[in-house]
């Protein structure tokens, strides 16, 4: 009789390790991905908005107004600091979690084409503060070049938020 209790004890635990291994262990798995994937995905998106935000404020800036030196150096600043935030977060964060696999796939590639644009930015920004005027500057910044560089960063932000509400979608 003890024999069989121990044997009977030993495969329910069995029958609990397994079911939790096999079912529940990857359910209560799946909540933690989606959020650490949400989050990359999410510092991504905010920080190529901000720069993209703070690049086109640079072509709005008055030249005649008072406070026109601060403003511009405010923005660059924070053109600057963005670049740089992307840049390092490219570097700290190469994968997403394993949630689906086509978020997974273009994942990386996004990745690629965001390196890509900071470094292009970075290679812009370059040109305009070679200049030896705003007006200058703001040529570079209304050129061809520039527009196209901000139609892929629009597109990537699009992405990005494609892909944010797909997360939400598998909540």
């Amino acid at each position: 009789m003890k024999d069989t209790l121990v044997k009977t004890f030993v495969f329910l635990i069995l029958l609990l390790a397994g079911y939790y291994f096999l079912f529940l262990g990857p359910k209560l798995a799946f909540p933690s991905k989606l959020l650490q994937a949400e989050e990359r995905l999410a510092q991504h998106h905010s920080n190529l908005l901000q720069n993209r935000l703070s690049f086109v404020e640079l072509t709005r800036l008055d030249p005649n107004s008072t406070g026109f030196n601060l403003e511009k150096s405010n923005l660059v600043l924070i053109v600057k600091k963005t670049n740089e935030e992307g840049l390092n977060a490219l570097e700290k964060q190469s994968e997403l979690p394993k949630i689906d696999n086509d978020i997974n796939s273009r994942y990386e590639s996004l990745l690629g084409e965001t390196r890509t644009v900071y470094e292009d930015q970075e290679k812009l920004l370059e040109k305009v503060f070679a200049t030896d005027s705003y007006q200058e500057g703001v040529e570079i910044l209304y050129s061809e070049e520039a527009i196209e560089l901000l139609t892929r960063q629009t597109n990537l932000i699009l992405e990005y938020d494609f892909l944010l509400s797909r997360l939400k979608q598998l909540r």
